[in-house]
């Protein structure tokens, strides 16, 4: 009765013992959680390039498919495109995108999916880093400086907002590149927004599309929404 259920939201996989070496070689520098969860023997909920979901789910959801379905049964026509490319270009743009996309999605989760969504953003962010190093482009400072404000919207997203606060102050605005400051000015909306500071949040307002005053809305309702459950 289960079959139904689990082909509808996923695609099984058993993986071959022999595999596993694959898996663990991959996730070199990864968490210890993650690297425990990737031995252990229970159901991993994994991405279309293999990277686990459901790190932080330590029941014995094995015998109860049912419950891990209705958790974990995500939609991610959201990330079609991103996931798409990176699996046929695996490169700093490719990743970064994907785990901005991955950022986005979290806005979207429930609550409780929001850190592990993040979590598994984090995997490509990080590769995006590794990327970055070995490059010598003249945009190099540009792109770390957009990780940086990715991390910084990750806080936003999990509110953290006096520890984002804190690492945007710490920003030269005046050293910023051009390609940043739309998210930049985003992030200062909504940290403010987010500290109840309206005259501040004000000055930023007009310097951020429809889209992410819109995502501002999404993130504050979503404060709401934890403070009253």
């Amino acid at each position: 009765s289960l079959d139904a259920v689990i082909w509808e939201y996923f695609i099984p996989v058993r993986l071959p013992e022999f595999e596993y070496e694959n898996f663990i070689k991959n996730a070199k520098g990864r968490s210890e959680s993650y690297i425990n969860k990737l031995n252990d023997d229970s159901v991993k909920i994994m991405d279309i390039n293999g990277n686990i979901l459901n790190v932080q789910d330590t029941s014995n959801n094995k015998m109860n498919l049912s419950v891990l379905a209705s958790k974990y049964a995500l939609n991610t026509e959201y990330l079609k495109s991103e996931l798409r490319n990176y699996s046929e270009d695996r490169s700093f743009l490719t990743s970064i995108l994907l785990a901005s996309r991955y950022v986005d999605f979290a806005i979207f989760a429930d609550e409780q999916l929001r850190p592990e969504i993040i979590a598994l953003g984090n995997i490509y962010l990080d590769e995006s880093e590794k990327f970055l190093k070995e490059m010598n482009d003249e945009d190099k400072k540009t792109y770390s400086q957009r990780i940086e404000l990715i991390q910084i919207k990750e806080l936003l997203i999990l509110d953290q907002s006096n520890k984002a606060y804190r690492q945007l102050k710490r920003i030269d605005e005046n050293e910023l590149d051009s390609k940043n400051e739309s998210l930049f000015a985003f992030l200062n909306y909504t940290v403010f927004k987010l500290l109840n500071d309206e005259t501040k949040a004000e000055l930023w307002k007009s310097k951020i599309s429809s889209l992410n005053l819109r995502m501002t809305q999404i993130i504050l309702k979503n404060k709401m929404d934890a403070k009253f459950n």
